[in-house]
């Protein structure tokens, strides 16, 4: 059976409440811990990058779900 939803956490502080389906991208500050995030969201699972600022963006981790 295929997920058609994910779910994904800060990888700072752990918050875990953004949604989304795959195919799909987002930008989100955490509501803990202030972060500046960018979600991608694939068949897979999701990726999640933390923005530094608007030029440089830093690979923080890869999560799966299955």
């Amino acid at each position: 059976m295929k997920n058609d939803t994910y779910c994904s956490a800060c990888p700072v502080c752990g918050h875990y409440r953004v949604r989304g389906k795959p195919n799909s991208q987002i930008s989100y500050n955490c509501p803990k811990c202030g972060q500046l995030l960018e979600i991608t969201f694939d068949e897979l699972g999701y990726h999640v990058q933390i923005v530094k600022n608007q030029d440089e963006k830093k690979d923080k981790t890869l999560k799966t779900t299955s």
